[in-house]
């Protein structure tokens, strides 16, 4: 989900019915992102009088939309009980405007806000300025605001009114949009940047600390000071300024072990390495301007419940290791959280990143250890084990780039992650075991093109669809996890060590595995890897590959299925064995086929004009 703007607020009555606006469309993405995951397509827009009778036809970042409102039949259909609940306009109980690309992978939510403008949410990056921060500006993509025909005329300087009433108006430009050369039109709303979310009111203290309690120095550039030492009481407000200057930054292992309970800066900026390491007592952080948070900085103060840094963008390594009452975490402007960071916690409640901000990453084992049930956070790469041991059921990561080795895995025995919810639109790769041991039946990534090994292995998955995939690795959707040893044509073709690691054996009292029927993957996808796919229930596949590794498709149904592997090169033994292809074309790029590759194909037939001797790998 990705806001694209708010513009223009000019009173608090406009204010408020444009905030339920804006909670009003997060509540029709969260429903459309909900479906999504469990397999189903979005819902084509509703043709209404409101959208002059007909679907508009908009090309926004690169992308064609055809664009109407949000309701109608097609709705009531996806939705049931659910549509009932669609929220509609304040004003005037209209539905609010809708565009589906014409691939049926991305959608725009918009609502004209009384304070003039739009505010938007779409469901992937845009290619507007400033990464997901949208401007409406001459230079960059425009965002065309829908309006209703209008006679008007051709677009002013800002983007005006549709031309000769057919079209919407233009975006906003650098400048308001006028009226069309030949009619007033829609014009396009003003320039105005949209503005950084506001930082919640904190009222200043009157009880600073006594500046005597501090030992500071003076920083190198001289426009501030830092504090180096302390000797004072347990509650700790430090002031905005100690000999004339502002108080900056605190210096490594500061109040290390001080016994402190209350902690308030509103000045400092940045906190080094240990500097609030082993305060069992402290219950309180106010720190609304720390951008920078050393490695350990709050490691192992166990009366901590809740951080909040509005401000903060770089958090280091086990900055806040082993707070094990700490259960809500907001992170709104974050950049970087650092490996451990927030490890062995009691986190339930957790914000990464705003509306108009996405974090860059997530180190390695940075939630390892928490409770998190539902999450929903802005961020483009998740590191190693990250959410490694939580209490996940639904995961959304709209701007989700990369996720890394076993990010999410899940066990069980009443602990553990339970994903059974995964919408993440632009994620282009998972990595080794990410999402190992959940209960994901459905699996839908539109962007993803590369799955490492056993990315989801030990799910209950039943539908797969991957439309950009390119690379497949070994056992990555594999479905019983029967020991290859048993393999008829032996068992030289898996990593024993990757076997081991994610063989399902080691939970006999809770199994778990893939039984895929259906399958939808781009056909051109360039190499699957080692039984890849192997005993699941896939009735039919249509690709055109590179590579095939050993056992990808093994004992399988593909009734009915022709393969045309027009550019193939490699094919491994026992790669469809135990299916029912009825056909085969292999290219004359065949430069090796494994034995048994074709084994138990009952009636196979085959075209082969290249030179090599293939009998074998249909015997």
């Amino acid at each position: 989900m990705v806001t694209i703007g708010f513009l223009n607020f000019s009173s608090q009555r406009q204010l408020a019915k444009d905030t339920v606006r804006a909670q009003d469309l997060k509540t029709i993405s969260n429903l459309l992102d909900l479906s999504f995951g469990k397999g189903h397509d979005f819902p084509k827009p509703n043709v209404t009088t409101m959208s002059g009778g007909v679907l508009y036809q908009e090309t926004i970042d690169g992308k064609q939309f055809e664009t109407g409102t949000f309701g109608g039949d097609a709705i009531i259909a996806q939705f049931g009980e659910e549509a009932s609940k669609i929220p509609l306009d304040p004003n005037d109980k209209t539905e609010y405007y809708y565009s589906l690309s014409k691939d049926k992978r991305f959608y725009i939510l918009r609502a004209k806000l009384d304070s003039g403008g739009y505010y938007a949410i779409a469901n992937y990056m845009t290619s507007l300025p400033s990464d997901i921060l949208a401007k409406n500006t001459t230079t960059g993509t425009e965002l065309p605001k829908l309006t209703p025909p209008t006679n008007g005329g051709t677009p002013g300087n800002g983007g005006g009114g549709g031309s000769s009433g057919t079209n919407p108006g233009g975006g906003g430009g650098a400048t308001p949009g006028g009226g069309g050369a030949n009619g007033p039109g829609e014009g396009g709303g003003g320039g105005e940047e949209t503005p950084e979310p506001q930082d919640p009111e904190i009222p200043k203290p009157t009880n600073y600390t006594p500046e005597h309690h501090f030992t500071r120095t003076p920083l190198p550039d001289g426009t501030g000071v830092i504090i180096t030492g302390y000797n004072g009481p347990s509650s700790v407000v430090i002031p905005e300024e100690l000999d004339g200057k502002p108080v900056k930054k605190i210096a490594n292992s500061v109040f290390l072990g001080k016994n402190i309970t209350h902690l308030e800066s509103h000045s400092v900026v940045e906190i080094g390495s240990n500097a609030f390491k082993n305060n069992n007592s402290l219950a309180t952080v106010v720190l609304p301007k720390v951008k920078i948070i050393g490695n350990e900085a709050f490691q192992a103060n166990g009366s901590l419940l809740k951080i909040s840094l509005p401000r903060v963008e770089e958090i280091g390594d086990r900055a806040f290791y082993g707070n094990s009452k700490l259960a809500t975490v907001e992170l709104p402007r974050v950049k970087n959280i650092g490996s451990s960071a927030f490890e062995s916690g009691n986190i339930q409640s957790l914000q990464i990143g705003s509306t108009n901000r996405a974090a860059d990453k997530i180190g390695t084992k940075a939630f390892y250890n928490n409770k998190i049930e539902n999450l929903e956070i802005r961020v483009k790469e998740i590191g190693d084990e990250a959410f490694y041991n939580n209490r996940l059921k639904i995961v959304s990561l709209p701007v989700t780039i990369t996720i890394k080795r076993r990010a999410f895995v899940g066990y069980g025995y009443g602990h553990g992650n339970i994903i059974a919810s995964l919408t993440a639109p632009l994620l282009q790769h998972v990595g080794e075991g990410a999402f190992y041991y959940n209960l994901l039946t459905i699996v839908n990534l539109p962007s993803l093109k590369t799955a490492g090994p056993y990315s989801f292995v030990c799910n209950n998955l039943t539908t797969v669809i991957l439309p950009s995939i390119e690379t497949i690795g070994q056992g990555a959707f594999v479905g019983s996890f029967s020991n290859p040893e048993n393999y008829p044509t032996g068992n030289h073709y898996y990593n024993s060590n990757l076997y081991s690691t994610y063989s399902s054996s080691h939970y006999p009292n809770e199994r778990r595995k893939n039984y895929i029927s259906a399958l939808t993957m781009n056909k051109e996808v360039r190499e699957i890897g080692k039984y890849a796919f192997s005993v699941n229930d896939i009735r039919n596949i249509d690709i055109n590959p590179i590579r095939v590794g050993e056992f990808a498709f093994y004992s399988n149904q593909n009734h009915n299925s022709s393969l045309d592997f027009k550019r193939i090169e490699t094919i491994g033994r026992a790669a469809f064995q135990y299916n029912s292809i009825e056909r085969i074309k292999l290219g004359n790029t065949l430069q090796s086929i494994g034995n048994g590759a074709f084994h138990n194909n009952s009636g196979i037939q085959r075209e082969y004009n290249g030179g090599l001797n293939i009998n074998h790998a249909f015997n």
